[in-house]
């Protein structure tokens, strides 16, 4: 019996050897495949992480953009409203002295005329015609020049203070605008002299873009930028004096006409 169990288990020895090298290779084989799919979905992941991070900073440059763009119309408004504080205080100080003849009066008026109107044929376009409309039947009395020159002045101060109203108040508006080539009645929503948003009377919603140096009124198609202009408007409704709005830049627009 001994000597037929010792050739037997040297035999099972033997065949145990390679089953084990090869336990071994397959398990090493299986690590080096498990590694290699790792290293590939590390490199998937940076590659989806260099996408994020080149969107990431498109983003920044982008609002970096038009935070300048908005910024430079904030201090283009600010200009036009100094402009108007200086023509207030000479208009007033010619109405305090009480001594102003027509002679002084109507250069005055001039210069102080046109650059109220052209300050508001460049702005936003809130019932431009009418504001227009005023001023150019100042205009008229001006060239006419038969006019008392301390009551002219006081026209021109009640004028000028108007616009600095403007300038510094919010609210809802009803006025006609040209939409999509067609002229149609709009409620507009009006932030200083700065941005102009409207709501067609079938709920559409848009605002008022500057394009090759004049204004035109485009509908937003991005159902974001439309909940935020509605609660513009409700907020405006309900005469918030106070919140924050987060509103799509018109300076900068991602809209179609």
């Amino acid at each position: 019996m001994k000597r037929r169990f010792v050739p037997i288990l040297g035999l099972l020895t033997a065949l145990a050897l390679p089953l084990g090298a090869q336990a071994t290779q397959d398990a090493l084989t299986a690590l080096a495949t498990r590694i290699s799919e790792k290293r590939a979905q590390v490199e998937t992941l940076t590659s989806e992480l260099d996408l994020v991070k080149a969107d990431y900073n498109e983003r920044l440059r982008s609002l970096a953009s038009q935070r300048a763009d908005l910024e430079t119309q904030i201090k283009r408004e600010q200009l036009r409203v100094e402009q108007i504080g200086r023509d207030m205080a000479e208009v007033r100080s010619r109405i305090s002295t009480k001594k102003s003849d027509l002679g002084d009066t109507l250069p005055l008026a001039k210069r102080v005329l046109a650059n109220l109107k052209a300050s508001v044929q460049k702005g936003i376009p809130f019932q431009t015609e009418g504001r227009v409309a005023e001023i150019e039947s100042l205009e008229r009395l001006v060239l006419a020049g038969n006019l008392d020159a301390s009551g002219f002045l006081a026209r021109v101060w009640n004028q000028l203070e108007a616009e600095y109203r403007l300038s510094s108040d919010n609210g809802l508006y009803r006025q006609k605008v040209i939409l999509a080539g067609r002229e149609q009645m709009v409620e507009v929503a009006r932030l200083g002299l700065v941005l102009i948003y409207f709501r067609t009377l079938d709920d559409h919603f848009g605002m008022a873009v500057p394009r090759n140096g004049a204004w035109e009124f485009v509908l937003s198609p991005d159902s974001q930028q439309i909940k935020k202009i509605t609660a513009l408007f409700d907020g405006l409704r309900k005469n918030l004096k106070e919140g924050y709005f987060p509103l799509p830049n018109p300076y900068f627009p991602q809209v179609k006409s």
